[in-house]
């Protein structure tokens, strides 16, 4: 008898049990998060070094910032870490739009000022309402004009050629696409920028 009243719902015991249980899930949840939530998007970014190019990762391309035309989607892992970021064009976009911005670190703009730079881009198909095709263009004191290309019919990388501006301060991207009754976007996994010599 006394063993049951001991778990017994209504004992003192079980005031604790809830608060606790609550806690453990939002910290859970937050875990799973990681710390993109708390960074602040559109902040500048950082990109590793590999030789000469200067990668983008999935991280970093998950602080840009969508234009009223676009919307941006971060995709996310098993341990909630980003490995992609979807960009979508809204229909009837038009070319004269900003796309999403993605600000470059200090570092980074410096090495790719005043030179044409070459970007290599990795990239996921997105089944039925995919882009036919994505435009690059770098940002210094004013964007430069749209560089468009049409993506590959097999593979998931291409390359843009992007011409050299003065001040390089960040890097703008849209989702091309020849629908106009839905958003059609692209999933990126990474960004490579090369300077030319």
């Amino acid at each position: 008898m006394t063993a049951s009243r001991a778990i017994r719902p209504g004992g003192r015991g079980w005031v604790w049990f809830y608060p606790l249980a609550i806690l453990i899930a939002a910290g859970l949840i937050l875990f799973s998060l990681g710390p993109a939530p708390f960074a602040t998007r559109g902040a500048a970014v950082s990109a590793s070094q590999s030789g000469q190019a200067w990668v983008l990762g999935p991280a970093s391309l998950a602080q840009a910032v969508p234009d009223v035309w676009h919307s941006t989607h971060i995709v996310r892992g098993p341990t909630g870490a980003p490995v992609g970021v979807r960009i979508a064009a809204k229909p009837g976009a038009p070319e004269a739009l900003d796309g999403v911005k993605l600000r470059l670190s200090p570092t980074a703009s410096q090495a790719l000022s005043q030179k044409a730079v070459r970007a290599q881009l990795q990239f996921k198909r997105i089944a039925e309402t995919g882009a036919t095709g994505i435009g690059l263009r770098l940002v210094g004191a004013a964007p430069m004009p749209w560089q468009t290309i049409p993506l590959p019919e097999q593979g998931d990388s291409m390359e843009i050629l992007l011409p050299a501006t003065g001040e390089v301060s960040g890097l703008d991207m849209r989702a091309v696409s020849n629908r106009t009754d839905f958003a059609s976007g692209i999933e990126i996994t990474q960004i490579a920028l090369t300077p030319e010599s």
